[in-house]
């Protein structure tokens, strides 16, 4: 089979095919993508129609279009997910020689050029070899392996940028996983349920990409690029923070729970919007997929008001998920000789020697760029506030109503409550 490759605008490339072909159809998958993305499609499709053309486009996920209100969802998905696996599509002989054009350069495109030097090799090859060898050899350790950094690289399925990409497709990774018939598929296959559900909410309401989920809580943080320059290269002084950055500027994946705490951190403690932190790290992600992305950034920095409030203490973090400092240490060589009770916290020691060599805290290694606890307390205040404003309760039960996945809607928020339509917000990337 022979890949074509076109670069131009869409409607251009499909007007050009127009005239060299009777076109009358156009098959596609259908895509919950950013608010570009989302425009550009629906003026291709106005184009399609008044040139009486077919645009046919197929499910990826269990993500459903038009969907306005969210009963059923959970039977449609598992519906979706249970139907037979199509077989590989026959081999196709074109008859006609069309031309077809280089991939660009990220230059040519005024991208910068890629430092993501360990990511992982993309193509359906790999992403059905990463699939067979996570459900004959991972399957088991993967719960122990979920949260820390130092496990999950080898202990998750990094099956997630085989989705994104679509070497893999979602159905025949939730088949594959129920074969195991294993004690923690159930956890897997949740987990790919929550995948669908998080999309789900951004092809709903495309606008969560840009605004808050919340309309309260729009327009409280404040953009600071000294902050977001020095989270985004892992400086800002926490040890632990800045080693999961680094490694995440380096293989452009990590796990979930770290993610959730660069949100959170960048959010909490430094106050930063979400759009701009957001962006960031949608531009490290190679599984960067715009439905979990935006949506989990809104849920991480507290705009959604209908999710449980989590102000990740960074340092405690690394203390749980690297207590002996190695992933530190591994990322942050500044600190490579630091004896291990001052790792995590090295603002403790004023001056540290080894091997005729010095040690020293704002030379070095950067001092913290905020101080965790008054951070800390100084954002819940502000989110204390925010909430408390009248009517704030009334408009979440309004958002709880139109995207919570849960069977019964008989609760209703209160004030002064959290509520978490997630069982555990941590564990969506695979």
């Amino acid at each position: 089979m022979k890949l074509i490759i076109k670069v131009g605008n869409i409607k251009d490339v499909i007007k050009d095919f127009t005239e060299r072909f009777h076109v009358k159809g156009i098959y596609s998958h259908e895509e919950t993508g950013n608010e570009w993305t989302f425009k550009r499609d629906k003026d291709l499709k106005s184009f399609t129609n008044n040139e009486n053309i077919n645009w046919y486009e197929y499910r990826q996920f269990g993500v459903f279009r038009a969907l306005k209100k969210r009963k059923n969802w959970s039977q449609k998905w598992e519906q979706h997910m249970s139907e037979k696996l199509i077989n590989n599509p026959r081999r196709v002989n074109y008859f006609v020689d069309i031309p077809s054009h280089s991939l660009p350069a990220s230059k040519s495109l005024n991208l910068n050029s890629d430092k993501c030097s360990h990511q992982i090799q993309g193509g359906r090859r790999q992403g059905l070899h990463r699939l067979n060898e996570f459900v004959k050899y991972k399957i088991d350790n993967y719960q122990y392996s979920l949260s820390s950094p130092l496990k999950a690289f080898n202990g998750c399925s990094r099956l997630s940028p085989y989705l994104t990409w679509g070497c893999l497709s979602m159905r025949e990774v939730v088949q594959a996983i129920r074969k195991t018939k294993k004690r923690e598929s159930r956890a897997i296959d949740s987990r790919l349920h929550w995948h669908c559900h998080f999309i789900q909410k951004l092809e709903t309401e495309p606008e969560l990409e840009n605004r808050e989920h919340h309309p309260h809580m729009s327009g409280i943080r404040k953009s600071n690029p000294i902050f977001l320059e020095a989270w985004s290269q892992g400086l800002t002084g926490i040890p632990f923070t800045d080693a999961c950055m680094r490694s995440l500027n380096s293989h452009g994946w990590i796990n979930f729970r770290m993610r959730a705490m660069f949100m959170s951190f960048a959010s909490y403690q430094l106050w930063l919007p979400w759009q701009e932190s957001g962006l960031c790290l949608a531009r490290k992600f190679i599984d960067y997929e715009p439905g979990i992305h935006w949506t989990q950034c809104q849920i991480q920095s507290g705009t959604t008001a209908i999710n449980t409030i989590r102000i990740y203490n960074p340092i405690k973090q690394g203390y749980d998920h690297d207590p002996e400092g190695i992933f530190i240490r591994t990322w942050v060589k500044e600190l490579q000789y630091l004896p291990t009770q001052f790792i995590h916290e090295p603002w403790k020691i004023d001056l540290f020697r080894q091997n005729n060599s010095s040690f020293i805290l704002g030379k070095n290694y950067p001092l913290p760029i905020v101080d965790q606890i008054i951070s800390t307390k100084t954002a819940r205040a502000k989110l204390k506030e925010r909430r408390s404003k009248p009517g704030f309760f009334d408009i979440a039960n309004n958002i709880l109503e139109k995207h919570s996945s849960r069977k019964s809607r008989k609760s209703k928020l209160k004030k002064n409550q959290n509520y978490a339509d997630v069982k555990n917000q941590l564990t969506l990337k695979l």
